[in-house]
């Protein structure tokens, strides 16, 4: 079972102006329980449908059924973006050789290899239908809504390719959306594509552990199964829990805490193996799109949010780390440790004799990792920086599975401490009506209009 180390925000480490104080968390115990009963109203309404997929496998099996009846395929193209594309990208780097792509067949266990189209970057998509075998090539286009912009650009443009390389176009294509509306569903009936649904009740950025990634995940032979025990283990340990037994909602009360009363808010996620770091870009996502609010629920004007930065030890040990320890005391880090790496690598003798560099002979590898990582954490508390580690026991699904789970937990109950709606974006939405009227979509006139009157700027401030 992961766990969470808190020591270094706390007062008795960092002291009480920088650290939470046991006044800090009494102020706030109201807030906590009223966290808890909005989450279990929402719950009972069937409005929180991330904290029920993982009790649901049916859909594993589906998935596998369908995986073992397309023998021909060897590599899965995915196109989405934002949740539709960076928790699916954050499950194949933690549980596939990160150079998974470019391990031969037999490395690989004949499983497929993987390309995302998750940006609309001409370039990008030149270089990769260039170098794709079409013919034995899955597509999943994933979009909830099916109206997502920069999705169906991409769909377009490798749909016409498919066609014109392949007699048998719709055996190409998979999509994963909402399982009655939006015009991608309209479309996979209309085509005949083989489809799984993403819930109704579960939003885009809290989807991974739908059909959102197990289609993936299955196709690369990651246990789908195991990677939902490990998710509903955390809700069976911590749902409904009180503050102080309850790791997510303790975390999301540090961060508020922090915030409200320290005037810290920007949160960096480091973990110390490249196999975790796009979980930090997924983890952005989650945090940033989930918390940054004008209105509260009661539609007050309150403008919140918490600024959330991705780092990577030991890397950014020799980039960031001098502005966390010297710079502006607005930052709380959160490290993702990982106990057993599965491997070590020990280091031979190196120019014996000489001491800048012979201490290093017959030294582990991972010893280091984890010496660099504790220094890190060390130099922080002394500069009375507040850090906090969440500690997997493995990379294996199980733990994976947790990691997704408590910091989906986290963000909820983040969002409620705020009294605002984690489950939305309405400042997303009127960038998409720009780009609709751009675009000349039926119905965005007006905001083609409103965009030619607003975008204006000086050639002199054009250098």
């Amino acid at each position: 079972m992961i766990r969470f180390d808190y020591n270094y925000c706390m007062e008795e480490h960092i002291g009480a102006h920088h650290g939470i104080t046991a006044d800090d968390m009494k102020s706030i115990t109201k807030k906590a329980d009223d966290a808890l009963q909005r989450m279990e109203e929402e719950k009972a309404k069937g409005l929180l449908g991330f904290l029920q997929v993982p009790y649901d496998t049916g859909i594993v099996d589906d998935i596998k059924k369908f995986k073992d009846s397309v023998g021909w395929c060897n590599t899965i193209a995915l196109i989405g973006i934002g949740g539709s594309a960076l928790g699916p990208q954050a499950l194949k780097n933690a549980l596939a050789d990160i150079y998974w792509n470019e391990l031969p067949d037999e490395k690989r266990g004949n499983k497929c290899k993987v390309y995302f189209y998750d940006n609309v970057d001409p370039l990008e998509m030149h270089s990769l239908l260039a170098m794709l075998d079409v013919s034995r090539t899955i597509f999943l286009v994933i979009s909830k809504s099916g109206g997502t912009t920069e999705t169906n650009a991409n769909f377009a443009i490798v749909l016409d390719y498919i066609k014109k390389h392949t007699g048998d176009y719709a055996k190409h294509i998979v999509t994963i959306t909402d399982p009655e509306k939006g015009i991608l569903r309209q479309i996979t009936r209309e085509e005949g594509f083989v489809s799984f649904p993403i819930p109704s009740n579960v939003g885009g950025r809290f989807s991974v552990l739908t059909a959102v990634g197990l289609v993936l995940a299955e196709f690369l032979g990651i246990d789908s199964k195991i990677l939902l025990q490990g998710a509903a283990s955390i809700v069976d340990r911590y749902y409904g829990k009180s503050l102080w037994h309850n790791a997510p909602l303790l975390n999301a009360a540090f961060h508020y805490v922090f915030d409200v009363k320290k005037n810290k808010r920007i949160n960096v996620l480091m973990p110390y193996t490249r196999r975790l770091f796009v979980f930090a870009d997924w983890y952005r996502q989650l945090w940033a799109e989930s918390l940054g609010k004008r209105f509260d629920i009661y539609g007050n004007e309150v403008k919140v949010g918490l600024t959330p930065v991705a780092a990577l030890g030991t890397i950014d040990q020799h980039s960031q780390l001098q502005l966390y320890l010297e710079g502006p005391d607005d930052k709380v880090i959160t490290f993702l440790k990982l106990e057993d790496f599965g491997c070590d690598i020990i280091m031979p003798e190196f120019y014996k004799g000489k001491s800048e560099l012979d201490y290093l002979g017959g030294k582990s590898l991972r010893k280091l990792n984890g010496f660099e990582e504790q220094a890190t954490e060390l130099v922080l508390k002394e500069a009375s920086r507040p850090n906090a580690s969440i500690i997997l026991p493995g990379l294996d699904e199980r733990s994976v599975g947790q990691l997704i789970m408590f910091l989906e937990m986290q963000t909820a109950y983040a969002g409620y401490l705020y009294n605002i709606n984690p489950y939305d974006q309405p400042a997303v939405e009127q960038g998409k009506r720009f780009t609709f009227g751009l675009l000349q979509r039926p119905g965005y006139n007006e905001y083609e209009q409103k965009f030619k009157s607003g975008y204006q700027k000086k050639e002199n401030y054009i250098l």
